[in-house]
């Protein structure tokens, strides 16, 4: 009796053993009716490695891939620059953001008009 136990031990713990087990346990765990978790992508550990996975494939796709600037994605789509409301500063002769702290602003009281970007000093940076 001893050496029958011996053999079906090595048996069992032997690579084909093994399979034979798993197949035994996936037949009843499928005849049982729900499968149990056969559906192994829905496991939270697979869900956050996905996650993990996902969000760094994102970033380094991102970061290899350079990102154009707003303003000439707008030109490209609409043929059109995008405009701001500046005004015409009458000492140098530019375009600047409007300042209403600006004394000089306030006393000039300006009409502001919409002018392309590119085209408009800084303003405030002085």
């Amino acid at each position: 009796g001893n050496e029958n136990k011996r053999r079906r031990y090595n048996f069992d713990i032997s690579e084909s053993g093994i399979q034979e087990l798993r197949k035994k346990a996936a037949k009843a765990r499928g005849s049982a009716g729900g499968g149990g978790n056969s559906f192994a992508a829905t496991l939270p550990r697979n869900v956050l490695i996905g996650g993990i996975l996902g969000i760094a494939g994102v970033t380094i796709i991102r970061s290899i891939m350079p990102e154009k600037e707003n303003d000439d994605t707008h030109h490209e789509h609409t043929g059109k620059k995008r405009l701001v409301e500046a005004w015409l500063n009458p000492k140098t002769k530019r375009w600047e953001k409007p300042r209403p702290w600006d004394q000089e602003y306030q006393r000039l009281q300006p009409v502001l008009q919409f002018v392309p970007r590119d085209q408009v000093d800084g303003g405030g940076k002085r």
